[in-house]
């Protein structure tokens, strides 16, 4: 007896309790949301939450291959500890994956703190936390770089050291070798400045 599911699976014999257990088994993980890529459609700085459109069809019986619902007011993996945190802007068309809990996270994502879940599902649509990320060439080199898209400012961890690449701006001060360059006082000496040549020690910087 042949098997009709939409899924392109092939015929078999319902009288098999093997056959029987696979049909079973492959609705089931039709159901089971774990992990999915997914384009960003619209993005709430204020909150760290995305709009998110998953970016594979799922599949209908007697339907076909269909757009999964857009996810809304998902929050975005920020990787931070002891009150530090890297933070990375988002924008429509951006893309990464969305990986769903194995249960209701809604009472976390308020208290932030170890509580029962809200509800009994798990692996659902409404559960999910996106991790942005980009697709494709991640270049030739081993080095550990943050990088605009056009390559015109770039910071870069290199074996040897660090490179930085575009302008720079500093609030506060810089200190290197134990030298603040905001205090220091050159040595005395003749010194040459828009006013003219001075002789003695110079001032702080201005």
């Amino acid at each position: 007896m042949g098997f009709d599911n939409g899924l392109n699976l092939p015929d078999v014999n319902l009288d098999s309790y093997s056959a029987l257990m696979q049909i079973l088994k492959e609705n089931i993980m039709i159901g089971l949301n774990v992990c999915i890529p997914a384009t960003v459609v619209s993005y709430d700085r204020n909150n760290n939450t995305v709009k998110l459109q998953p970016a594979i069809q799922t599949v209908i019986i007697d339907e076909g291959f269909v757009d999964m619902p857009l996810l809304l007011n998902v929050p975005v993996l920020e990787l931070g500890g002891a009150g530090l945190s890297i933070k990375i802007p988002l924008q429509a068309g951006d893309t990464g994956i969305v990986i769903f809990c194995d249960k209701d996270i809604t009472l976390f994502k308020q208290e932030k703190k170890n509580t029962q879940p809200n509800t009994l599902r798990k692996h659902d649509l409404s559960d999910g936390i996106f991790i942005p990320m980009k697709f494709g060439n991640a270049g030739a080199n081993n080095n550990i770089s943050i990088e605009s898209a056009d390559g015109n400012t770039k910071f870069e961890v290199t074996s040897s050291g660090i490179a930085v690449k575009g302008n720079i701006t500093v609030e506060g001060d810089v200190i290197a070798g134990g030298i603040s360059l905001k205090e220091h006082l050159h040595s005395a000496g003749t010194y040459s400045n828009s006013a003219g040549s001075v002789t003695g020690t110079s001032g702080n910087p201005q």
